[in-house]
């Protein structure tokens, strides 16, 4: 009852592996979508992916996201979806998760990343799917849009500087 970055910062804490890979209960993975993951982590970034959206009525849509660009992110306060394989060592280095966010925390651990140095790689396939008919989160953070969006513009305004890629 604490929430999703609550829920997954129990996860980071407790992961004995080299990475961690958020699931959420609403998505699920593809064939293979782990030795994918696994082999575009030899980059030395965190792995991220395009992704299939499963609406209510049935019908699959394969959605692309863009490559790494953290400034991108700053600018559009978007970042890819938190299905993503991360170094268990970054994510608990940058604090996982806020459980105090209202909603989409998975673009402020982008963001934490991202200042870090830490840099991701985007898997150019759909290595995972969201079922749009299940789950809250995404409605109740849509919803308060307007007010994370303000926060999140505090918290990383557009003169923030980011870090280079892979400690550069």
């Amino acid at each position: 009852g604490q929430g999703a970055g609550f829920a997954r910062n129990i996860g980071i804490d407790a992961a004995r592996a080299p990475f961690v890979l958020f699931l959420d209960a609403d998505d699920y993975l593809m064939p293979q979508a782990l030795e994918k993951m696994l082999a575009a982590a030899r980059s030395g970034r965190y792995v991220f992916s395009d992704w299939i959206a499963l609406h209510p009525d049935g019908h699959k849509e394969a959605l692309e996201v863009s490559d790494y660009d953290p400034q991108e992110y700053l600018v559009r306060q978007q970042a890819p979806a938190v299905t993503m394989l991360v170094p268990t060592a970054w994510a608990r280095e940058v604090g996982g998760f806020d459980p105090q966010l209202p909603g989409w925390e998975e673009y402020d651990f982008h963001m934490k990343l991202a200042l870090r140095g830490y840099c991701g790689i985007r898997v150019p396939e759909p290595l995972f799917g969201y079922r749009l008919s299940s789950g809250t989160r995404r409605q109740l953070s849509q919803a308060r849009a307007k007010e994370i969006n303000t926060l999140f513009r505090k918290r990383y305004p557009l003169e923030v500087k980011m870090s280079g890629c892979c400690g550069g």
